[in-house]
């Protein structure tokens, strides 16, 4: 087990506080232009599942857990023809990061993904699960990547679109006042779902931490037997 690994999700209409989600949206519209220190009260769907990776690196994480099923589909991957469509978009997929998080911030991905070929051209290692079983076909992924890619994106990232750096001297966020939290405590709330904080002077804040399986512990990812695959 690895215990610093995180699952990052999609979080439709979740509250983002003064967070650089630059590294995977830029030049929004709007008055909420500044992905370096962005906040929102209603995220969409890629600016909820960019925040979570942005704060599960910020945390320290070693492992992003990561299933299509609950991402957000432009988060997730941009084909060819989406890229020769519409040349100024404002998403930098997750596909194109995870390498440089990887070599440059020593930040694993381990991605579960059933439908979107391209990430094929990505990972260090590709598992297959037959009927319950994991079997190891990178040696297969590879041909595959080499055949289809069509010369845009060579196998391992090593395509230019694939393989983005990581600046690692991103601003990170901290407490205000981490003293004023000595001697809090955290509790659940009875259904499970919300976190109570309680601090010394008494004052309560409560957050709801439904969709963070890990500390509700339901399950981050339906692993099914019919194919899916595991890069990186």
């Amino acid at each position: 087990a690895v215990s610093s690994a995180v699952c990052v999700r999609a979080e439709d209409g979740r509250h983002v506080s003064h967070l650089d989600i630059s590294p995977f949206l830029s030049g929004l519209p709007g008055a909420c232009t500044d992905t370096t220190s962005f906040s929102t009260r209603e995220a969409s769907g890629s600016t909820s599942q960019a925040a979570a990776v942005m704060e599960a690196a910020e945390g320290g994480a070693t492992c992003l857990l990561v299933d299509e099923d609950v991402s957000a589909a432009n988060f997730m991957s941009r084909d060819g023809r989406m890229r020769a469509l519409i040349a100024d978009e404002s998403i930098t997929p997750l596909l194109y990061r995870v390498n440089g998080l990887y070599e440059d911030a020593g930040l694993s991905s381990i991605v579960v993904v059933g439908g979107v070929g391209d990430w094929l051209d990505v990972p260090h290692r590709v598992l297959c699960m037959e009927r319950y079983v994991a079997l190891d076909v990178t040696q297969k992924a590879r041909s595959v990547s080499e055949t289809f890619s069509y010369g845009h994106v060579q196998f391992a990232g090593r395509g230019v679109v694939h393989r983005l750096p990581w600046d690692l001297q991103r601003r990170r966020r901290r407490p205000r006042d981490p003293a004023a939290l000595a001697g809090a405590a955290v509790s659940l709330t009875g259904d499970g779902r919300g976190v109570v904080l309680t601090a010394p002077d008494g004052t309560r804040r409560a957050a709801d931490v439904g969709r963070c399986e890990q500390l509700v512990r339901a399950p981050c990812c339906d692993v099914g037997g019919g194919g899916d695959a595991y890069p990186h």
